[in-house]
């Protein structure tokens, strides 16, 4: 049973942050297609959903990452909202299952407004071209990615999921419950990609995680207590 029951203030910014995010994804949507006059434009925007996709996960882990390894959870407004979630996962993995659906995708929706408000004003600029159709088409599959990332890393540890949800698991179009153990081993130290887990390859071999802990211990942040 959860002993620390969220504030009202909480559910109310992770509510209107799912609002806002779907109010900017319409206006998104509605350029993307509209800018989308050929076949071209077509072929380059499906052409790009694959970096975006890859883009999402690495995000994924960058911020799962950063979650887990610095910060305390007392930080003013980010400690509670965002660092607090994560640690609280490792203690209970399956108490994120007893959530709803505001508090499992608030958070995300809260990071991406500004993202998408940005990526929206800023691509109004791009012209209607196959570049500009590519990058719409990267940013949008990126942003459907993240979005659904809360949810797809939910239907791993929940015990029950939709019957598409564990085809995509099995495919490892999604990320599996496989693919995620090993992160819940000892030290949480790896496999922090939770959108399809794709990229965990790549960063756990390479020992990237090491370089990123450097690059941010620059900056001064004070690691996780």
């Amino acid at each position: 049973m959860e002993t620390n029951p969220r504030p009202f203030w909480m559910t109310a910014i992770q509510a209107l942050s799912l609002v806002v995010f779907a109010v900017l994804s319409a206006l998104f949507l509605v350029d993307l297609v509209t800018g989308l006059r050929s076949p071209i434009n077509w072929l380059s925007a499906i052409a790009a959903i694959p970096i975006g996709y890859l883009a999402a996960d690495l995000a994924s882990g960058l911020v799962h990452w950063f979650c887990d390894s610095f910060l305390a959870v007392d930080t003013p407004l980010l400690g509670r909202l965002i660092i607090h979630p994560f640690r609280e996962h490792h203690r209970d993995p399956m108490l994120m299952t007893r959530h709803d659906f505001i508090e499992v995708n608030g958070n995300v929706c809260l990071a991406l407004a500004p993202v998408l408000a940005t990526g929206w004003w800023l691509g109004n600029d791009l012209g209607g071209g196959p570049l500009a159709s590519f990058l719409h088409g990267a940013f949008a599959a990126f942003l459907v990615a993240i979005f659904a990332t809360n949810q797809i890393h939910f239907w791993v540890h929940s015990e029950q999921r939709p019957r598409f949800v564990g085809w995509l698991q099995k495919r490892d179009c999604i990320l599996s419950p496989r693919r995620h153990a090993k992160h819940h081993q000892p030290g949480h130290g790896a496999a922090y990609c939770i959108t399809s887990g794709w990229m965990n390859p790549v960063m756990d071999s390479r020992r990237l995680w090491d370089v990123c802990e450097r690059v941010v211990a620059t900056l001064g942040i004070p690691r996780a207590g």
